[in-house]
């Protein structure tokens, strides 16, 4: 096809860093590696793309220290390539690696803009109207593969606080797209009722879903995850359905 011969793996590297960058607020490293081939691109189909990065800001306050896709055999549209924009024809899928490090966890749970965004703060008690928030929390990841969580929790309309502390178990939750914190132990003195758990717990839940560090196109799903000291790392599959674009 006339001008694809043209369009090697340096410029379409170009063109693949300048969308995804596009769609962060900042970061401290963004590679990207296009492996094809003149003839190959003609018709259309890229043979491999790896991105690495280090340091994402996805949104305020919401940060991953290392973010790696890998994806291979990648059908675009080879004359948007020509004007610097990558379509996927087809889905693909990919695999993702990302580390989240204990600092910005704890930034992200902590921020109003994303406490605004996502509601992972406030739930109504299933057994009771009272209002559930937490207005102070700390997370700190363990060498033993465990989190240790303390909090203030507030329950409205009464104002009373309760301060609660236990260590969890994180585990993959069902489906793949979630944390769920397991084998709850409660520190002495700062225990929470069962139904004050449960809502605590399923607003933990929803604050780790993937999809608070995807963008549109991007699905991820947990296939392993391992908590070390001052951070977590998480391997995935990855469904790709679109492409960032300029």
């Amino acid at each position: 096809m006339f001008g694809t011969e043209n369009l090697g793996e340096q410029a379409f590297n170009k063109f693949a860093a300048l969308a995804l960058s596009s769609q962060l607020e900042a970061y401290d490293r963004l590679d990207v590696k296009v492996k094809t081939a003149p003839d190959k691109l003609a018709s259309g189909e890229v043979e491999s793309l790896d991105i690495a990065g280090e340091g994402l800001v996805i949104e305020t306050d919401l940060k991953v220290q290392v973010l790696n896709i890998g994806m291979k055999t990648i059908s675009i549209d080879p004359l948007k390539a020509l004007t610097g924009n990558i379509e996927l024809t087809q889905p693909t899928e990919g695999t993702a690696y990302l580390v989240l490090t204990e600092t910005d966890l704890n930034r992200a749970i902590n921020s109003p803009e994303l406490r605004a965004k996502i509601d992972v703060l406030d739930t109504y008690l299933a057994t009771e109207k009272v209002k559930l928030t937490v207005p102070q929390k700390k997370c700190q990841f363990r060498e033993d593969g465990t989190v240790a969580v303390e909090a203030v929790v507030e329950l409205q309309p009464s104002g009373e606080t309760k301060e609660v502390a236990f260590t969890a178990t994180p585990k993959i939750a069902s489906g793949g797209r979630s944390v769920v914190l397991e084998n709850i132990q409660y520190e002495s003195g700062k225990e929470l009722s069962e139904d004050i758990t449960q809502g605590f717990l399923d607003k933990a839940e929803k604050m780790l879903n993937l999809r608070n560090f995807e963008k549109q196109g991007l699905a991820l799903r947990i296939n392993r995850l391992a908590v070390e000291a001052d951070c977590i790392k998480i391997s995935a599959a990855a469904d790709i359905t679109e492409f960032p674009t300029l």
